[in-house]
């Protein structure tokens, strides 16, 4: 017979050792009610069994959330964690009959994003503090001199890209209507503050999981691969919602890239989440096609080929854009030792 809470320490090939505390509650447990797998080499595939339900939930969470788990595994934790959360929210709308409106209403759709976004942040923070003792400051959340250069050239570029973009729409079949008179209407300013919160904390709750979670264990590869990787993964979980469209998958992919890189040059979550958030926002302002939000209205959908064309330039611009200002700064790809970042350098 086992006491009600006790202790194993076990030991896998690779030396590494894991400390698991069970608490048996009000059962006490014998050896023949708990299963526990040879540890792999990675020192984290682990069983336990329980003739109750309940328990068996108890015992595994306890076993997985304390245990060393391998970087792949906890990114593959952290994505289906989040993947549930979209999923539950969704179910819920679809259920309710409410799912329509949250699409076509601005109001509804930023009230997601924020209400959302808030339990994705949590849970991802959550996981950051349980299994690698960091919190939101460790990611890196200050903004320097020239972090605001930055932002402020960006969103400037951003800008003068797709008002050359919406102007070329303009000289082709789709036809062009600017409602200047939405800038004079309180209520829409209102909703312009809601777009400008909504589309904030949807950046955010991404960059925390894809560069703030994925980037930090990915801290170990060499650090082109690193962002590479980084990239799919942010690629990846844009699927779910929006579809597979190889068009979109490369302009995710390449966002990806962009926001990656304007992590590890600035080291500020906030850097990369501001970039995320201007682009989506404007984007959604000029060519959205959102009835009660979007200031431009097109005759008809921008063209696959022609929108992934305008990304590519302008996400190539603002790499370029990084490159200059942080290179400039002899800082390179660098070690950020004060976040608990030792990427590896490149090979050459």
């Amino acid at each position: 017979m086992l006491p009600e809470a006790w202790q194993l320490f076990l030991c896998d090939h690779t030396h590494y050792w894991i400390s698991i505390v069970i608490a048996c509650r009000t059962q006490i447990y014998a050896w023949k009610h708990i299963i526990i797998a040879e540890i792999s080499r990675s020192g984290w595939v682990i069983i336990a069994w329980s003739p109750r339900p309940k328990y068996y939930l108890t015992i595994t969470w306890k076993l997985v959330w304390n245990m060393k788990l391998h970087p792949f595994l906890k990114i593959t934790i952290a994505s289906v964690a989040t993947l549930l959360i979209l999923l539950a929210f969704a179910g819920t709308y679809m259920l309710t009959g409410v799912m329509d409106a949250v699409l076509e209403n601005s109001w509804l759709f930023h009230l997601n994003n924020i209400v959302m976004g808030s339990v994705w942040v949590f849970v991802v923070l959550k996981m950051l503090r349980a299994w690698e003792k960091k919190g939101l400051s460790d990611l890196g959340i200050k903004v320097k001199k020239l972090d605001i250069y930055l932002l402020i050239a960006s969103f400037l570029i951003s800008l003068a890209f797709l008002i050359g973009f919406v102007a070329y729409q303009g000289t082709q079949t789709n036809v062009v209507r600017i409602r200047y008179e939405n800038f004079w209407d309180v209520r829409y300013l209102m909703l312009f503050g809601a777009s400008c919160l909504g589309w904030a904390v949807a950046a955010f709750k991404e960059e925390l999981l894809s560069r703030g979670f994925i980037l930090y264990q990915l801290r170990d590869v060499n650090i082109h691969k690193a962002v590479a990787v980084s990239a799919v993964l942010f690629m990846l979980i844009h699927f779910p919602t929006s579809g597979v469209n190889p068009y979109q998958a490369i302009s995710w992919w390449l966002g990806g890239m962009l926001y990656a890189y304007a992590y590890v040059k600035s080291g500020s979550l906030m850097v990369s989440t501001c970039l995320h958030a201007i682009h989506n926002f404007l984007n959604e302002l000029f060519i959205g096609r959102s009835s009660d939000f979007s200031v431009v209205i097109l005759d008809h959908p921008v063209a696959d080929v022609e929108k992934l064309l305008y990304e590519l330039a302008l996400k190539g611009t603002l790499l370029l854009l990084i490159f200059l200002l942080y290179n400039r700064k002899n800082l390179g790809f660098y070690r950020r030792e004060s976040h608990g970042f030792t990427y590896k350098k490149p090979s050459k």
